[in-house]
């Protein structure tokens, strides 16, 4: 009797890699949200204008009770419609139209990226100023230079999508959490207080009509 032959083994799936742009995004992704979690008020006293910012329009748009679910699914949507339409208005458009204009002109191309991604943080961090200080603004432009220049070294617009959503989503689930822990006094005092974020959510969601 002969033996049967063993069939020649099957080669496992390798398992498919990671999308590249998802691979390029996750090391700067991390790093700006280790970044804007870091403790940093207590070296820059200024950024608790920042937070103090942060935590109204956390107020008014996931509550100021605690409720994870409520909370992380309205994170979720804000943070991903945010993230989806900011990074298209201002890397996918602004940047890359003032990449083509420069280049047009004959600056380099290295001179060229860094200005296109310089011009459209500027504006970004224009568009944020929620603060009576430049604070707010400094920041967001700060935070729009790292998501230009995401884009400009990968070419991904997902890159920069899935940073701003890292960073907006967090951002929303840790201000909801010490909202709740800080108490209605301080929710209070967010509401009240006279800073162009809140003087705009007030009006727009708690001013009746005749006083605006």
């Amino acid at each position: 009797m002969h033996a049967r032959a063993r069939a020649p083994a099957r080669p496992r799936p390798c398992p498919r890699p990671c999308p590249r742009p998802l691979r390029a995004g996750r090391a700067p992704a991390a790093a700006v949200l280790a970044f804007s979690c870091l403790p940093l008020e207590r070296l820059f006293p200024a950024l608790k204008d920042v937070s103090a910012a942060s935590k109204t329009i956390t107020l008014y748009a996931l509550g100021g009770t605690l409720a994870p679910l409520r909370a992380a699914g309205g994170a979720l949507i804000i943070s991903a419609s945010a993230a989806a339409s900011e990074e298209l208005a201002f890397r996918g458009v602004l940047q890359t139209g003032a990449l083509a204009v420069l280049t047009r002109c004959g600056a380099p191309a290295k001179y060229a990226s860094a200005a296109a991604v310089a011009v459209q943080a500027g504006l970004f961090g224009l568009t944020h100023s929620y603060t009576n200080s430049a604070t707010y603004l400094v920041t967001a432009a700060v935070a729009g230079v790292a998501f230009g220049a995401a884009f400009a070294a990968t070419g991904s617009l997902l890159v920069p999508v899935i940073m701003h959503f890292v960073v907006d989503f967090v951002t929303f689930l840790l201000c909801h959490a010490q909202l709740c822990r800080e108490g209605r006094d301080a929710q209070r005092q967010l509401i009240a207080a006279d800073s162009p974020i809140a003087n705009v959510l007030r009006a727009a969601f708690i001013e009746p009509p005749s006083k605006r």
